[in-house]
């Protein structure tokens, strides 16, 4: 089934076109794009492993993906929480985090802080292999090794700042 994206100026205002997932985007067209990290009370990030087949395969990620034509990027993260592992996360759940302009795209970057068991996680076959939760020193091993996606950003010093301070609170207990 063909993705579509609608498609943003520089200003990150919506234009009336939309754009075909996979073909060349012009330069000065934008569309969006979300990174949903998901943190738990033990100090955990879950990454997933890409798919072999897929750009970046087998590198380790957050969830994420791009908006299709008609969502925000709330929506965005909701559905593709739910599609690659399962899991339902309310609007309420979601902090945004951070925001930025790429090369062809505006990354919404959300934080959920969530009580996940694996056996609730059911991974997108075509997209997700496996799945782990690693604290920061985890974290910065496997990027010393390159396993994760380049694209990705520290949560440890640019994400987790923004959780809320109740959910901290919850975790020293």
């Amino acid at each position: 089934m063909a993705e579509y994206w609608d498609i943003y100026d520089v200003d990150r205002i919506k234009t009336q076109r939309t754009h075909l997932r996979g073909e060349p985007i012009e330069d000065g067209d934008y569309h969006l794009v979300v990174n949903i990290w998901i943190y738990n009370s033990q100090g955990k990030v879950l990454l997933t492993q890409r798919h072999p087949q897929i750009p970046f395969g087998l590198k380790w990620a957050c969830t994420g993906g791009s908006a299709l034509a008609g969502e925000n990027t709330l929506q965005a993260a909701i559905r593709e929480t739910k599609e690659e592992i399962g899991i339902d996360v309310e609007p309420e759940e979601l902090i945004l985090a951070g925001q930025e302009r790429r090369l062809h795209s505006f990354l919404d970057t959300f934080v959920v802080c969530k009580e996940i068991q694996p056996q609730q996680i059911v991974m997108q076959a075509e997209e997700v292999v496996d799945f782990c939760w690693v604290d920061e020193e985890e974290y910065r091993a496997m990027e010393q090794k390159g396993l994760l996606h380049p694209a990705l950003k520290n949560f440890f010093e640019i994400y987790r700042p923004h959780i809320p301070k109740q959910f901290w609170k919850k975790r020293q207990k």
